[in-house]
């Protein structure tokens, strides 16, 4: 009798744990796939599906994990860049994984800039974006995405925001021309709304105030000469 329970349970553990070992092979390929993507030119919706179809079996494999839904998530997103209709279809599928994902983890700052991302391209500057706004620069001050995404969502939204959002905003963009990690695509973002040098001015301010922070953080096309 102890001998058949003990049978029974090794199976059912070797059976969750196949389950969760398929599962995080899925989503490294799908990991992988989205970290390559931005410098790929001729990138295909049809590729794009079979990645999804990837990330959407690691969810089946192993239900409820944040990072997975995040990943899949951000499937949708491409797949809303590559399509040429006005279909907001994706974008509303990545909404809601992204919601999924932050009842498990509901201090997880990327996601927060997940859901603030998501609305901007919905059009959607409302009480959830700004509270999702709020709560992306409360967990995540320093975090290289956060930087990223405030500083384009905060100036393209920058009418419809309050004092403390567009202080939030202007803090964002500072530090994500000083953080390695997310200046190349700050500057790239500034350059294409013409407020670069605004976005260096406000570096280079931070830079003064702020002692931790030396000159030599500052990107090479925000030094003067």
């Amino acid at each position: 009798m102890l001998k058949s329970l003990i049978a029974l349970l090794a199976i059912g553990l070797i059976f969750y744990a196949s389950r969760f070992l398929m599962a995080n092979l899925y989503a490294k390929h799908v990991e992988y796939e989205l970290s390559s993507w931005p410098n790929v030119s001729n990138l295909s919706v049809e590729h794009v599906n079979k990645v999804l179809v990837s990330a959407q079996r690691a969810n089946r494999f192993h239900p409820d994990h944040p990072y997975y839904l995040t990943l899949e998530g951000k499937v949708w997103q491409w797949l809303f860049l590559l399509s040429n209709s006005s279909d907001d279809s994706t974008l509303d599928q990545a909404l809601i994984l992204f919601k999924q994902a932050l009842a498990l983890r509901p201090h997880w700052a990327n996601n927060h800039a997940d859901v603030v991302r998501t609305k901007l391209w919905l059009e959607q500057i409302d009480e959830e974006f700004m509270l999702a706004f709020e709560r992306a620069n409360l967990y995540g001050p320093m975090t290289a995405q956060v930087h990223q995404v405030l500083a384009e969502a905060g100036l393209l939204s920058w009418a419809k925001l309050d004092k403390t959002l567009r202080q939030a905003t202007s803090r964002h963009i500072a530090l994500g021309l000083l953080n390695r990690q997310s200046q190349t695509e700050v500057i790239r973002f500034l350059n294409n709304q013409q407020r670069l040098a605004y976005g260096c001015a406000l570096a280079r301010n931070r830079v003064k105030a702020d002692a931790t922070i030396g000159e030599h953080q500052l990107p090479r096309v925000c030094r003067r000469k």
